[in-house]
């Protein structure tokens, strides 16, 4: 056997093992091929697999262990989404891409690690991973980077994603940051407040979407309007948008100053 088709493995959507080693001979395995199992617990998959194709694993609620053979090169749409018993899982040296929401509501996951190998990561690729505190990159990598936990792109302009288990209440947006792409910050639920530094001009499209407990934006003080219209022009009224405090307490010490 040489290749597995679309949804065709025998256990898919069927109740079946608990875990199942695909035949070294496989080199190609279809969309969806192990799709909606709830019974499926570990998988090991070709030593010759090039693509993790879309859908993969979608919906396997019960898969905790999944070994990536050293050949994959890309991980594909929702591959892996849904699967929320997966704790972790180690993206080997040599994959180049991550497909979009790939990893979309991996609600056990805790660790991830984007190997230095990867250029391309779609949008939002770990949304929903609840558990998830931080999205590691590994040294070297030279189109990624993590701050505090959060996924930037290598030239620290762009902010790819914050993972919704982060702890921190008060983010810190880096100075030279200028893009915060669509739903970077979406389903957050510990962010309280997130610092956004004049170079950003551009928020995407429900970059904070379903974030209950954010209630303010702080910047410099001459970028307070721009961000104010920013924000609004993204449903975002809701938030208030102030002056950074640190930036108000050494207004007030030179004011202090001066008057003594």
């Amino acid at each position: 056997v040489a290749e597995v088709g679309d949804g065709e493995h025998p256990i898919a959507s069927t109740p079946g093992p608990t875990s199942i080693m695909v035949p070294a001979s496989v080199t190609k395995i279809g969309n969806f091929a192990f799709g909606g199992n709830q019974n499926l617990r570990e998988v090991s998959l070709p030593p010759k697999l090039t693509s993790i194709p879309e859908v993969l694993f979608h919906t396997c609620e019960s898969l905790v262990s999944v070994k990536i053979p050293a050949s994959v090169q890309s991980i594909g749409v929702e591959a892996f989404a849904e699967c929320r018993s997966l704790k972790s899982i180690v993206i080997p040296e040599g994959v180049k891409s991550i497909g979009k929401v790939a990893f979309r509501d991996c609600s056990g996951l805790t660790s991830v690690t984007v190997p230095a190998s990867v250029t391309n990561i779609g949008e939002v690729a770990f949304i929903r991973c609840s558990r998830l505190a931080k999205i590691n990159v590994a040294k070297g990598n030279r189109a990624y980077r993590s701050v505090s936990g959060a996924l930037y792109t290598a030239d620290g302009t762009t902010l790819v994603e914050w993972p919704a288990g982060s702890p921190i209440a008060d983010a810190t947006i880096p100075d030279g940051v200028t893009n915060i792409v669509r739903y970077a910050f979406s389903d957050c639920p510990n962010l309280v407040s997130v610092a956004i530094p004049a170079s950003v001009v551009r928020i995407g499209d429900m970059a904070f979407d379903k974030c209950p407990k954010l209630s303010c934006f702080y910047t410099d003080a001459d970028n307070v309007d721009r961000l104010k219209s920013i924000a609004a022009a993204n449903n975002l009224e809701r938030v208030r948008v102030e002056e950074r405090p640190a930036a108000q307490m050494k207004r007030k010490a030179k004011g202090a100053k001066a008057a003594y």
